[in-house]
């Protein structure tokens, strides 16, 4: 195969990586990210750093109105997440 400076750049880059942050919102398209940045890391011996961020909801007088959140199922996704 030949490598074009492009592709040797790419590949210097690629392999240096360290911590590979994969986002996940635990939707089926977004698990699939976090198994392909997980085979990416595998390849590279890098690490795995899997980001779940919500935004609390807060109505305006400054009240939390956390009725839709629900942080157990947030916890049991991860734990799920992490068997595999």
């Amino acid at each position: 195969m030949f490598l074009t400076r492009d592709r040797v750049y790419f590949y210097r880059i690629f392999f240096s990586m360290k911590t590979i942050i994969a986002p996940t919102d635990f939707s089926d398209v977004s698990l699939n990210a976090v198994y392909y940045a997980a085979d990416m890391a595998s390849t590279v011996n890098a690490n795995l750093l899997i980001l779940h961020a919500t935004e609390a909801p807060f109505s305006r007088a400054g009240i939390s109105s956390a009725s839709g959140y629900d942080e157990i199922s947030t916890e049991e996704k991860l734990y799920n997440l992490k068997k595999i």
